[in-house]
């Protein structure tokens, strides 16, 4: 696994453990990371609970058989975020050459309450305002 993860910080090591479940394509190891009433939001919506989000990683990921390789991740105030690039073997259309997805993750308590799904590009901190694509 990538040594984007270099802190030791609890959510850091859950955002680790989560991602390796992932990897190996453990829907059942993924939602133990999970709050019970923990919240997910990407491109198609947003579900909350445990059975939904089983639902989910299976269909998106273990069934597609994509994973998520980290490329760095970011402290920020209550959240880690953990830019990852996918990849896999499924051919999927439309699928991009590089695909690098930000999770927003909130973690407490040990578990994952919120993860949000966005594929975004970083920001560049010393690019003015007015020229940032919104």
């Amino acid at each position: 696994m990538s040594d984007a993860y270099r802190h030791h910080s609890e959510a850091h090591q859950g955002c680790r453990r989560d991602t390796r479940d992932g990897n190996d394509f453990d829907a059942d190891a993924v939602v133990r990371a999970c709050s019970d009433d923990a919240y997910v939001s990407d491109a198609r919506g947003g579900i909350r609970g445990i059975d939904a989000i089983r639902r989910r990683v299976n269909k998106e990921m273990v069934s597609d058989n994509v994973t998520i390789e980290p490329v760095e991740v970011i402290d920020r105030h209550d959240d880690t975020i953990v830019r990852g690039r996918c990849g896999g073997t499924d051919e999927k259309p439309n699928f991009p050459y590089e695909l690098i997805m930000s999770n927003y993750i909130s973690v407490r308590d040990g578990t994952i309450g919120r993860l949000a799904l966005i594929r975004n590009q970083p920001s560049q901190p010393h690019q003015p305002a007015e020229q940032c694509a919104l």
